[in-house]
Parts: structure tokens; C-alpha cells; sequence
């Protein structure tokens, strides 16, 4: 059982901070989102609690998808109530948190036009050990599925902004 408590609010419950305190800029965002290919994205099970996985994420022409497939019960998730949270981290450097809600593209013809831009970007056809056209044959069936992520509200922490200790 879980006791509760009538403590006192510390000061970090109460300080009054601003995202532009300790958060990327506006551009630095984008550059985080841009140079990033994995991340968390929490979903809601069918019970309302929220759900986690770590997957793969790409960043083109100022949107984030996520990839999914038809038999994931993440898909069948944001399909059912498209409420998302995505989670992008860099040790050392920050993290930026989306609060959003996603979009199921289900067109074929633009998943595989994804996935052609995406192949030489990976690290196993960049280090040679898949053509491309491998990687097409793996990656890019006819059940995957691309997510895009429609933020709402993005939160970002620049490490670089946090007080050091002595």
C-alpha cells in the first residue's frame, strides 16, 4: 500500500521554470530531431495505461515518423486513440520529449519511397554489408507502416544549460 503523504512542496516542485531555460532553441530542436534515428514512443493500451517501445525513427522535410507494422499492438494502439509521446535522448547532450498525437500512413507507394531515402543511411548498407536493395527486402514489406508524429507540444533539455556542481 502506498502511503500518502502531506509534505511540504520543495522547491523544486514549485520553482517557476522556463522552457527556454534549460531547452534547445527552436532550430536546435529540428537539428536534434534531424540527426536522430532511435527513440522511445509511449502509446495507451486499451485499459488507458501508457506503453512503451524503443524503435527506429527518421526525420524528413520537417516531420518525425516512427515505423510500425500492421501486426504490432502499437499499431493497432494509435489506431484505436492516437495519442503519442515520443522521446528522443543523446547522452551528453539532451533529450527532446513530443507530445502529440499520431498519424498512420498506410500508402505503400509512400512508405517504399521512405524506405529508398532512408537505405543509405543505415548503418548496415553504409558499412557495406547490405546493398540496398537487401535492406529494401527486409525493411520495406507490404504490412510495414510509417507513423508521423503531429507535435503538440515539444519540451527539449540542453545539457549544455545545466548548472555544474563544484
Amino acid at each position: 500500500m502506498i502511503e500518502e503523504t502531506t509534505e511540504e512542496p520543495t522547491d523544486w516542485d514549485t520553482a517557476p521554470l522556463k522552457q527556454e531555460q534549460f531547452g534547445f532553441d527552436a532550430a536546435a530542436v529540428e537539428d536534434f530531431l534531424a540527426t536522430s534515428s532511435h527513440c522511445f514512443w509511449a502509446r495507451l493500451a486499451k485499459d488507458g495505461r501508457p506503453i512503451g517501445t524503443y524503435g527506429g525513427c527518421a526525420y524528413h522535410d520537417g516531420e518525425l515518423y516512427l515505423v510500425s507494422n500492421v501486426f504490432r499492438k502499437a499499431y493497432a494502439a494509435i489506431k484505436r486513440d492516437p495519442r503519442i509521446t515520443v522521446v528522443l535522448s543523446k547522452h551528453d547532450i539532451g533529450q527532446v520529449t513530443i507530445i502529440g498525437r499520431a498519424e498512420p500512413i498506410d500508402d505503400y507507394e509512400m512508405v517504399r519511397r521512405f524506405f529508398l531515402r532512408y537505405a543509405p543511411k543505415n548503418s548496415i548498407v553504409k558499412s557495406g554489408q547490405w546493398t540496398v536493395d537487401e535492406f529494401m527486402a527486409i525493411a520495406c514489406t507490404r504490412n510495414r507502416r510509417l507513423i508521423r508524429v503531429v507535435r503538440d507540444r515539444v519540451l527539449s533539455l540542453d545539457m549544455s544549460k545545466l548548472s555544474r556542481s563544484d
